[in-house]
């Protein structure tokens, strides 16, 4: 706060003195009275400013005087020049003088003034006068109560102090987001520190508008005031530079900002960095066309008008609009610009969609963006969304390929799946504190398209922490960053490495020889890897849901499961900085490679065996190992992988899954897929994935895998019950109640292949086909079959002979289970199918 300097004029004390056992009355003169002002704040009372700060009343300045139950008067400073210090004077009608009277006094005069009990109700103007360095004369109010003629004011209002950086300027209005009363007529009072406070805002005004004296523009870097009620702005604040051309620009701020009493709150350059455009009516739409003629759209109504003059179109409503309805201007090829009158809160879906040639809208108000309002259009460069915007519906703006950079503002809370997919972008701004949800996958199309174009995404410094760990967001980890860093300062680096290659037994074989099972971690730093750690805590998650599947559930006392840690640099994957050790990503085979069935991952074998190796007992077992990647980097869940190794036993294949973890979002049954089905197992995937048929080259192969390696038993290219691999299961009576069968699709291949049942593990994984997702999986009888006979040939003799009758005694556990699941899906099935069609 600038100080003043001033001089405390008090009654002759010698006066008093003298006459102090006279009656004070007999030395009142009604008519000739005197009030002395001083300032309680030692702060700004006053509208004219000095270069060295002090502040100076103007000749001839009044203040109002309110005395006993109705008397009121004005007051006139009898200064003939700009004055520190002045002196009041007036006259009291119908007044006699009592020791302790208390006098109001309010600056500056108004009629309008009134004072009622303990209060005065005091205005200040919505219009309010500029003057460069300074305040407008009458402006800044100030009460003041005495008992001794002495006034000391203090300050009723805050404000805004303020400049602005480009010529033509020529009015400034400010007004909170949630319309708070910052002027009109207000009854103030005094609070139990003797301080001015607003007991109510009788007559609100929520928008002040600034404007000079004469007309004229603001000054560039000049300093300028604008005075506010003191008030919460819950919502921020918005204000409005116009210049004498008609364009206009806001500067916004959407965070919770209190104007406090005697202060002021100081905005340099006001408007640097903002764009001033021509403001739209609530009732119009401007735009421009590639060939300078009309556009017309059946979905609005009520137009009054639509012609193209001047370089632009104008519409003209009858009514303010407030939503740009569904299909609007959707396939306009013709559309260039588009601006939108800040009353339009809403964007329908498809509204702009293939506008090819729509290089740019301009959206001030707009809170919603529907489903593929923006989709195949043509916005180019930057794309500044506006700061009222709340909600991204899915595939707003997918495959707008000539976007550049994405501006997202802090109010945003939803982004919806595919919102950005196949856009051009290499650098998004992402402005909330909290990140906002993310719904889908195809949300900022991370995997291939950030590498590619090495995307980065800022987000605020405050929020680092919290992107990185937000659901959907720490998938995308190697590109988020904050301004003026790389992603890989961003990145928690690991320190120390000594509990690289720690051996830790989480369980061991009860039965038989003992089968490892080995953990092994990527994305794991130094800090997640300590006793009872994420890495551990996130195995014993997996290992629950596991052996809650039969037949592991029924054979987990035979199997060793062994913990190696691995310590990695960075908890990141996918990154063009980052540093993988057992998985990494191979993004040129996988953006070069045409077949849609081509897993998107590199490996590194050679460390996965050199970390696995540490655990194994038995050198004779080939190695089953998952590998958990920290943080679900990659959406689609998992993979597991295959390499054979030479022993002096001959030759052994080791199985590597690799899979996201459960934390954040992994379904329990991609592990169980993955790790049991694929791994341990050696089934063959029974889903979906593309509308082709299984080659019939591809027969004996898979023939061929299935003797040589007990690889696919679950699979077959054959369709007749009686030919099947699994046609004896068909034909017992005690396996008819989990939909056992022969069903087309398979493989990932939907014809001429044929699975085993009509849903289980090796199927229904994390939403790979139609349907409702199963919540309670289950192997089917030959899965189970073959995953009994591995666990028993590794765990016993090498003279263990299979019986057929045996296996069916001990998967009892596993039909019951199994023929609930099944019964559990097909009820979710239907109704699902049920709701669809309704």
């Amino acid at each position: 706060m600038r100080k003043i300097f001033y001089l405390v004029f008090l009654l002759c004390l010698g006066l008093l003195s003298a006459c102090e056992q006279a009656d004070l009355t007999t030395l009142f003169n009604p008519d000739d009275v005197t009030f002395y002002a001083t300032n309680g704040d030692m702060a700004i009372t006053k509208t004219v400013l000095q270069a060295e700060g002090t502040i100076q009343w103007l000749p001839k300045e009044e203040i109002n005087i309110f005395y006993g139950n109705n008397g009121s008067a004005k007051f006139v400073s009898d200064n003939t020049e700009q004055a520190g210090t002045v002196a009041f004077k007036g006259t009291l009608t119908d007044f006699s003088y009592r020791e302790g009277t208390v006098f109001w006094a309010v600056y500056p005069y108004r009629e309008t003034h009134v004072f009622i009990g303990d209060a005065v109700t005091v205005s200040l103007p919505s219009q309010q006068t500029a003057i460069a360095e300074s305040f407008a004369d009458d402006l800044f109010v100030s009460i003041a109560r005495t008992t001794d003629f002495t006034l000391q004011f203090y300050n009723v209002c805050g404000g805004i102090k303020f400049c602005v950086t480009e010529a033509g300027v020529k009015t400034v209005s400010f007004q909170g987001n949630g319309n708070e009363p910052v002027a009109g007529s207000a009854k103030v009072g005094f609070n139990s520190d003797g301080k001015p406070e607003i007991i109510e805002v009788t007559e609100p005004v929520t928008t002040i508008t600034l404007t000079l004296p004469d007309g004229s523009c603001f000054k560039e870097g000049a300093w300028y005031y604008i005075a506010v009620w003191p008030t919460a702005l819950k919502n921020g604040y918005k204000i409005v530079l116009t210049k004498e051309d008609g364009t206009s620009t806001v500067k916004r701020n959407s965070s919770p900002v209190t104007v406090k009493r005697a202060i002021w709150g100081v905005l340099e350059n006001l408007d640097k960095g903002l764009i001033y455009k021509h403001h739209v009516p609530d009732n119009e739409i401007w735009y421009t066309t590639t060939d300078g003629q009309v556009i017309e759209s059946t979905f609005l109504s009520d137009v009054l008008s639509n012609v193209y003059e001047n370089g632009k179109g104008r519409m003209v409503f009858r009514e303010s609009l407030t939503t740009i309805p569904r299909y609007c201007f959707s396939g306009q090829t013709r559309l260039e610009t588009m601006s939108l009158p800040e009353s339009v809160t809403t964007i329908g879906t498809i509204a702009f969609a293939q506008c090819e040639n729509l290089a740019s809208i301009d959206m001030p108000g707009v809170v919603t963006i529907g489903p593929n309002a923006f989709e195949f259009s043509g916005l180019t460069g930057t794309l500044i969304l506006p700061d009222s915007l709340e909600d991204i519906d899915q595939f707003a703006f997918s495959y707008c390929s000539k976007l550049d950079i994405i501006i997202i503002p802090e109010k945003v809370k939803r982004i919806g799946e595919g919102a950005f997919l196949e856009g051009g972008y290499t650098k998004v701004y992402v402005k909330p504190l909290v990140p906002p949800v993310i719904e889908g996958s195809y949300y900022l199309d991370m995997r291939d398209g950030l590498w590619e174009r090495k995307c980065l995404i800022y987000v605020p410094e405050e929020s680092l922490d919290a992107y990185h760990t937000a659901n959907m967001w720490h998938d995308m980890n190697a590109y988020i960053t904050t301004e003026g860093k790389m992603p890989p300062e961003c990145y928690y680096t690991s320190t120390d490495y000594s509990r690289d290659g720690e051996v830790v037994f989480l369980q061991k074989a009860t039965e038989g020889k003992g089968i490892d099972l080995v953990f092994l971690g990527d994305g794991f730093v130094d800090r997640d890897l300590e006793p009872g750690g994420i890495f551990e805590q996130q195995i014993l998650k997996e290992l629950e849901f596991f052996f809650t599947y039969e037949p592991f559930k029924s054979l987990k006392n035979r199997f060793n499961v062994i913990m190696v840690k691995a310590v990695s640099k960075n908890d990141v994957f996918f990154s063009p900085f980052g540093s993988e050790r057992l998985f990494t990503y191979d993004v040129d085979n996988y953006l070069g490679d045409p077949d849609p069935c081509a897993e998107p991952y590199g490996k590194n074998f050679e460390n996965c065996e050199k970390y696995a190796q540490l655990a194994i007992h038995n050198v004779s077992q080939p190695i089953c190992a998952a590998v958990l990647l920290n943080k679900r980097p990659d959406r689609e869940g998992g993979v597991c992988y295959f390499t054979p190794r030479s022993t002096e036993g001959g030759r052994l294949e080791d199985t590597f899954a690799f899979v996201s973890d459960f934390q954040y979002g992994g379904d329990f049954e991609i592990f169980t897929h993955e790790f049991g089905g694929h791994g341990f197992g050696h089934l063959a995937d029974e889903y979906i994935g593309i509308g082709a048929a299984f080659p019939e080259d591809g027969r004996n192969d898979l023939d061929l895998d299935v003797k040589e390696r007990g690889f696919g038993i679950n699979i077959d290219w054959r369709n007749q019950a009686e030919d099947v691999r699994w046609s004896y299961f068909l034909k017992d009576p005690r396996y008819t109640e989990e939909g056992l069968g022969v069903w087309e699709g398979g493989l990932v291949y939907e014809f001429n292949i044929y699975r085993c049942s009509e849903n289980s593990v090796m199927n229904r994984t994390g939403g790979r086909s139609s349907g409702p997702k199963n919540k309670s999986g289950w192997f089917n009888a030959p899965s189970r079959e073959q995953i009994y006979k591995r666990a028993m040939q590794l765990s016993e003799s090498p003279d263990w002979k299979y019986d057929y009758e045996t296996f069916v005694e001990f998967d009892a556990a596993g039909r019951e289970q199994a023929a609930k699941a099944y019964k559990e899906w097909l009820t979710a099935s239907d109704e699902y199918w049920s709701s669809r069609t309704q």
